[in-house]
């Protein structure tokens, strides 16, 4: 069977941009069917399609958006598909063992952007970020029922740039992990891949990102201040409460003395200064445009 004929089931994307699946489906694989978060509810009432849906229907492939996972194995078992692969790219729900079974021999590959055992769970890349690391990578692995804890297929080490977001690291991610993907999925069908096993006891592990994490507090460093509004850049933002508002914020530096009323002074005595934010209600501006009055009113 050729690389591009062998039946494969997608479970994603959540967190995680888009770009495998869009590869699988633009490039002629053969992508039975993909399993997507619900739709959520947006603004004034309308749903809003995950992107794994929306990809789907674009390229006529059947999405199945089931609430938990003991729905997945009966829509599995009513494809009439045999001897398919899984691709899990941030499913956000965990794949019950039966699941697991129904696969084999093939097995579910997950693409998980940090280096195994190292990150863990939901908010690998936020946390690189947070912790202040130099390097991060991707590792993919054949899913087990235990978070994140399969055998290594195959791994790649990434740079974390000093001004690295979560977006851009992500974004770095996912193409990383699609290029290891792309040669992986021809080893698991001509019988060459090899996996490794993971130091279960150097593990780490990360929670999903909650809103309160996101504020920011001079119980943290300048330092730790400016990598969380990095690491909060999407959803939940990084935020500041001055005078009873909130502001997000987009963009900072770390300052040796305050330089505006919305300074945050840190554990360090030093200053992390904002300088783009979106108050509450109004758009996205400049500091000193704020303070000036233009988004006061």
């Amino acid at each position: 069977m050729g690389v591009k004929e062998v039946p494969i089931i997608f479970f994603g994307v959540d967190r995680f941009p888009a770009l495998p699946l869009e590869k699988l489906l633009a490039g002629g694989y053969n992508v039975r069917a993909i399993f997507a978060a619900p739709d959520k509810d947006g603004r004034g009432g309308k749903k809003v399609a995950p992107v794994a849906k929306v990809l789907g229907e674009k390229y006529g492939v059947p999405v199945f958006q089931p609430v938990k996972g003991g729905e997945i194995l009966p829509i599995l078992e009513s494809l009439g598909v045999e001897g398919a692969l899984g691709v899990l790219v941030s499913y956000g729900k965990m794949i019950p063992q039966a699941v697991l079974d129904w696969f084999s021999p093939m097995p579910i590959v997950n693409i998980h952007p940090s280096l195994l055992p190292k990150y863990r769970g939901s908010s690998p890349v936020e946390s690189a970020i947070l912790n202040g690391d130099e390097k991060t990578g991707v590792s993919i692995i054949k899913l087990v029922a235990e978070m994140d804890a399969g055998d290594v297929l195959a791994v790649r080490e990434i740079d974390v740039a000093a001004d690295e977001t979560s977006s851009s690291l992500y974004e770095k991610a996912a193409q990383v992990g699609w290029e290891m993907l792309e040669g992986l999925i021809a080893q698991i069908v001509d019988g060459s891949a090899k996996s490794a096993g993971q130091s279960h006891d150097q593990a780490t592990f990360t929670g999903r990102l909650e809103k309160e994490a996101a504020e920011l507090t001079s119980e943290k460093t300048a330092d730790e201040l400016e990598r969380k509004v990095r690491a909060f850049d999407v959803s939940p933002k990084a935020f500041l409460m001055h005078e009873g508002k909130r502001f997000a914020v987009l963009a900072g530096v770390v300052s040796e003395k305050r330089q505006t009323a919305l300074d945050i002074e840190g554990a360090d005595g030093k200053f992390y200064s904002p300088t783009v934010i979106t108050p509450e209600g109004k758009k996205t501006m400049a500091v000193d445009d704020y303070l000036r009055g233009a988004g006061r009113g």
